[in-house]
């Protein structure tokens, strides 16, 4: 009989969901699921498309991980050939030393940031789009990073970011980060060419997050400019922050992605074994007792005896 339970799990962390994986192993992970759907439309969908293809591809969860586990390896192997070969492993590469700045790694989810509308850009695949910036041919002249993959496996589900943190984590790591951070240093040049230090709120190895202005239009066409000169990959988002009354530090996050168009919320901060609620509080609707249940530390089925009590006062679009 095949091992739904680890199935799953899988599915919760190759997805992101926000949701302790343990509760995989409990009778209401699918309840969690259906409750899910409110908060991100699509999940229950890509759960029974994920679970039909693994089940009619593998024997078992042994089988597929022993395929995954191979497909990590092989991609780990062509790494190491291959950025031996062009010049990076053990490349100091100081001719992509960036400046100093005082913006640093800054936790942006705080009430400081309450109602703001922050932009982010950062690095689309960030490990691959550093290592092809720095020669194609490490990634054998690719375009990203579903078609590198694609010249190891034809199987599906293997082209995740998970995967792809662990395979390329395994190489040249400090390598990859400092070219991602000059890379990134870019786009922070481009920000600060139009608008003041002050409104940069984060500057990390793959990411500038910095407040919204009136300059922030001249701000993202240099950006464009500056991803087709140099051929990498952003990711551009709008978002504002939302808190979650009654959370311990807990934020909606209200995001547009300003290429497509396209809205949705992120919970940040959040203890994940209060996700339904924050659902709840979020969509409107009433806690189930099946909320209650949680995975204690040692591994035992523990029920909650009082549950938190979320507000998020303010309308906040929810896709349906």
């Amino acid at each position: 009989m095949f091992e739904i339970d680890r199935l799953n799990e899988r599915f919760i962390k190759d997805f992101a969901l926000k949701m302790k994986p343990n509760i995989a192993y409990t009778p209401y992970f699918y309840e969690r699921l259906e409750q899910y759907e409110l908060y991100k439309p699509g999940t229950l969908k890509q759960y029974e498309d994920f679970k039909e293809y693994i089940t009619s591809t593998y024997e078992s969860m042994d089988k597929y991980y022993d395929e995954r586990n191979k497909f990590i390896q092989s991609i780990i192997k062509d790494q190491e050939s291959l950025q031996e070969k062009y010049g990076i492993k053990g490349n100091a590469l100081k001719e992509y030393n960036i400046g100093k700045y005082d913006f640093g790694s800054k936790n942006i989810y705080n009430m400081e940031n309450i109602n703001a509308q922050m932009i982010s850009i950062d690095l689309k695949s960030a490990s691959f789009q550093a290592l092809r910036y720095f020669n194609k041919k490490i990634v054998r002249n690719t375009e990203s990073y579903h078609e590198y993959v694609s010249l190891f496996t034809d199987k599906k589900y293997f082209d995740n970011k998970r995967i792809r943190s662990g395979a390329f984590g395994k190489t040249c790591n400090k390598q990859i980060e400092k070219l991602e951070k000059y890379i990134t240093e870019m786009i922070l040049k481009a920000v600060l060419k139009y608008q003041d230090a002050s409104t940069v709120k984060c500057f990390n190895h793959d990411e500038v997050i910095f407040l919204k202005t009136d300059k922030s239009g001249d701000v993202l066409k240099e950006v464009q400019k500056l991803s087709k000169d140099i051929d990498v990959i952003f990711d551009i988002e709008q978002y504002t922050l939302t808190p979650i009354i009654g959370s311990d530090g807990g934020f909606v996050k209200e995001i547009t992605d300003l290429k497509t168009g396209e809205k949705r919320n992120d919970f940040v901060g959040l203890n994940s074994n209060h996700t339904p609620f924050a659902i709840c509080a979020l969509t409107n609707t009433k806690i189930e007792d099946n909320f209650l249940y949680f995975i204690d530390q040692d591994g035992y089925l523990c029920k909650m005896v009082e549950h938190p009590e979320f507000k998020i006062e303010k309308e906040i679009e929810i896709e349906r």
